[in-house]
């Protein structure tokens, strides 16, 4: 079952934008989330939509203390890991000890995409490279 609308619906309450779900067992590519405001008048949801691949476009975009608040209050997610993007954005790690895990992009503007999650996340016991311990 995908994690993606329980998060975008607790979004919605902070963030601001919109998501239409047919059915809680859609991939997060099925969903349809805009965002909408007066600055822009060509945004709007699509109830019955559904959108064919990953590479559809989709807003799961917000201010990054309020997703990472979400990410802990509805998923009990903690920051695992993270690395550079470039000088202004970092992909960040979130994981739960039930095994559910969001991948997020932050730049330094504040905000934040998610770009994935799911469930069964194993963290794998890795040895750095050249340390033959």
């Amino acid at each position: 079952m995908s994690r993606l609308a329980p998060l975008i619906g607790a979004l919605a309450l902070t963030c601001s934008f919109a998501a239409v779900a047919q059915t809680p067992a859609q991939t997060p590519a099925q969903y349809v989330a805009s965002q909408a405001g007066p600055s822009d008048p060509s945004v709007q949801v699509v109830p019955d939509a559904t959108v064919p691949d990953q590479s559809a476009e989709i807003s799961n975009c917000g201010p990054r203390d309020e997703i990472v608040a979400q990410l802990g209050s509805v998923f009990q997610e903690a920051p695992s890991g993270m690395g550079m993007i470039d000088p202004t954005a970092v992909v960040e790690v979130f994981v739960s000890n039930a095994g559910t895990f969001t991948i997020l992009a932050s730049g330094t503007d504040g905000n934040s995409c998610i770009l994935a999650s799911g469930e069964g996340w194993d963290a794998a016991v890795t040895t750095p490279v050249g340390d033959d311990t």
